[in-house]
C-alpha cells in the first residue's frame, strides 16, 4: 500500500452577465462583470468565494449560482461555511442531496435539476 493522497477541491467560477453572455472566450474580461473565470481551493477558500459572490453587482438583483456537482461533498463544504457564519439558508433536498440552497441574494442551483422534472419529491428544509 502506498502512501496516502488527499486530492485538493478546487471551485471554479466562471461569470457572466448579459453584456457578455454571448462571447465565449471566458479570459475576455467584461466591462460590466470583470474577470471572467475565478479559482478558489474549496476547503481553504470558501470564505473568499463566497465574498466574491458577495461583491457588490449593482446590474443584479440576484446572484445564481449553477453548481455542477453540489449533489455529493461539494455543496457540504458552501453550507458549513454558511452555518458557521450564522447564515440563514432555505435547501431543498433530495433524501441527502442539496438540490437548491438559497442564502440572502444566492441562489445554488444542481445544474441537473432538470433531471427532476417536478420537485413533488423535493424536501424544503
Amino acid at each position: 500500500m502506498g502512501p496516502l493522497r488527499i486530492f485538493r477541491k478546487l471551485i471554479c467560477a466562471q461569470e457572466m452577465c448579459s453584456k457578455c453572455e454571448a462571447v465565449d472566450d471566458l479570459s475576455v474580461d467584461c466591462k460590466q462583470c470583470g474577470k471572467r473565470t475565478n479559482v478558489f481551493w474549496a476547503e481553504e477558500d470558501a470564505c473568499k468565494f463566497i465574498d466574491y459572490l458577495r461583491q457588490s453587482r449593482s446590474f443584479a438583483n440576484y446572484i445564481y449560482v449553477i453548481s455542477h456537482n453540489s449533489r455529493g461533498y461539494d455543496a457540504q463544504i458552501l453550507l458549513r461555511t454558511f452555518l458557521e457564519l450564522s447564515w440563514t439558508t432555505q435547501l431543498i433536498m433530495d433524501g441527502t442531496n442539496i438540490i437548491s440552497m438559497v442564502v440572502e441574494i444566492l441562489h445554488f442551483w444542481l445544474s441537473e435539476c432538470s433531471m427532476y422534472g417536478s420537485k413533488e419529491h423535493a424536501q424544503i428544509i
